[in-house]
């Protein structure tokens, strides 16, 4: 049975994607219970939703050492974080994004590798 991060099993919930107790793996919704128009997400879930998802393809790229690719998903992970709190302060953004998850620690540690990997681009 595949286990799910915490930053997957947020990046699913956003989507509408639920887990059983156990959190091991996912279950699609009952199709009866979503007869009615769900509300339009506004833009800052929307772009929440899209760092989560930058974040799982950053730390893959990162894993696999595909330099260009860590760059490009640290860069869009910063866009994000700026559309969905104040541009000015992204490390605080990114520690409250992940303050179910990790530490204020690790949290902090997170965002000073994805500013650090947006800020060297590959083979200059």
């Amino acid at each position: 049975m595949e286990v799910f991060s915490p930053v997957q099993r947020s990046a699913a919930l956003n989507r509408g994607i639920f887990f059983s107790k156990d959190c091991l793996s996912p279950l699609l919704p009952d199709s009866h219970k979503f007869h009615k128009k769900a509300p339009m997400p506004n833009s800052q879930d929307h772009s929440r939703n899209l760092f989560l998802e930058y974040y799982e393809d950053y730390v893959d790229a990162k894993d696999k050492k595909q330099p260009l690719k860590t760059w490009l998903k640290a860069v869009h992970c910063r866009e994000q974080l700026q559309k969905i709190g104040d541009p000015s302060n992204e490390a605080q953004t990114c520690q409250d994004l992940f303050a179910g998850f990790v530490t204020k620690e690790q949290a902090a540690k997170i965002y000073r590798d994805l500013y650090e990997d947006s800020r060297s681009y590959p083979g200059s």
